[in-house]
């Protein structure tokens, strides 16, 4: 099973929540391993949140693609002077899948963030046949009509 965990924004929290999941399905016998496509906004060699969830949840955890910006992967990828491959990413994160019972994938910012050319992140959790999982803000939603 394939699980896309995005946000509804950057920040929300999908890193700790993919650490959650990670640590409950490992604790309950499942092998479990945790993927982020795209680690924006980290540089170097700068621990980024595949270490996190590696620390907090004790499974295997890596990143594919890292760019310096904290930006959406493809505009931080076009100001680094690179460029996505969409279906070369997506079989890159289907190759993490084999021997794991649950591969959880970490999208960067939100859902429609944009991944590579004119995909989303939306994109790649529905070419991966993933079930989704929204993290959000806790809180009462505001109402936009005028008063």
């Amino acid at each position: 099973m394939i699980r896309f965990v995005t946000g509804t924004d950057t920040g929300v929290g999908k890193t700790v929540a993919c650490a959650v999941l990670a640590y409950r399905a490992r604790t309950a016998g499942q092998k479990v391993r945790y993927v982020k496509p795209a680690q924006t906004g980290v540089k170097g060699d700068a621990p980024g949140d595949a270490a996190f969830v590696a620390a907090v949840a004790g499974v295997d955890a890596k990143e594919i693609l890292r760019f310096d910006e904290p930006l959406a992967p493809a505009v931080a990828a076009e100001r680094a002077g690179r460029s996505i491959d969409f279906d070369g990413l997506t079989a890159d994160v289907l190759k993490h899948e084999t021997g794991v019972e649950q591969l959880l994938v970490e999208g960067a910012g939100g859902l429609l963030a944009p991944l590579a050319g004119n995909r989303e992140m939306a994109d790649l959790a529905s070419a991966l046949r993933a079930e989704l999982v929204v993290v959000v803000r806790p809180g009462l939603g505001r109402s936009t009509t005028p008063r």
